[in-house]
């Protein structure tokens, strides 16, 4: 129903001469009880069109939900939510489900290095196959990198999907080393980035004879990554050399 506007009650509509049924005080009368019954419900679902504040006081003898939109009680909820039946559900595959998953997730329990509980990516692979090619340019190296898959220890696979990377704002004549790996987590052909002593754009390039250079090389290993060059080596490319570097692929003997 619309909102109730007030309406100011005038000398004549209490005049049994000018309304003897005074019907127009019994018309305001009767749209108040209306708006009253019909916010009590007696006509259907009673519409709230603005917040109910009720003033950190409860709403009591609610009924079962009927639909999505509905007030869930305590009472219903417990059979489907309650932390007795999530556990008794979470356990039924397995001992002490719940508390397994639980410390799992707590820091002071997770490793943070290679252990059966984190991703596996620095393990020697058995073998590289595919093309990694760097194209120079003036001030550039075009990446591309095409049927690259990767024979883990267990003689499994990963296929790298093909893409390409073009490394922008280097130095002409100036070599650069590069550090490809495999991500494991994102299942992509990534280089190792240093925003401090990587150079270019993106800083995937290093300048050899760098005290850094060891460190980036560890990098390239690091847990979740595979190196695609072979241990200790790296991709060497010269801007403005015009001679295509294919590199040298990890291969395990």
């Amino acid at each position: 129903m619309p909102p109730l506007i007030h309406r100011d009650i005038l000398p004549r509509d209490l005049d049994p001469k000018t309304d003897p049924t005074l019907s127009e005080l019994n018309a305001r009368f009767a749209e108040l009880y209306k708006q009253v019954n019909t916010q009590a419900g007696y006509y259907g679902n009673a519409t709230i069109f603005g917040t109910l504040n009720l003033n950190g006081n409860r709403i009591s003898n609610v009924g079962k939900a009927q639909a999505a939109t509905d007030v869930l009680t305590q009472t219903s909820a417990d059979p489907m939510y309650s932390t007795a039946v999530q556990q008794s559900a979470m356990e039924a595959v397995g001992s002490k489900m719940l508390q397994t998953t639980r410390r799992l997730n707590d820091g002071t329990q997770q490793h943070t290095v290679s252990s059966d509980l984190n991703t596996q990516g620095s393990i020697p692979p058995s073998n590289v196959t595919g093309s990694l090619v760097g194209v120079p340019g003036t001030t550039s190296v075009a990446w591309t990198w095409t049927s690259i898959i990767v024979q883990l220890a267990d003689l499994s696979y990963k296929a790298v999907v093909n893409n390409s990377l073009t490394v922008t704002g280097l130095t002409n004549g100036q070599q650069y080393y590069f550090y490809p790996y495999f991500d494991t987590k994102l299942g992509i052909l990534s280089f190792v980035a240093d925003s401090v002593n990587g150079v270019g754009n993106p800083p995937v390039a290093f300048v050899p004879g760098g005290s850094y250079i060891p460190q980036e090389s560890q990098n390239q290993n690091a847990d979740t990554r595979i190196a695609l060059t072979a241990a200790g080596s790296n991709a060497a490319v010269t801007p403005g050399s015009g001679i295509t570097v294919t590199a040298g692929l990890r291969t395990r003997t």
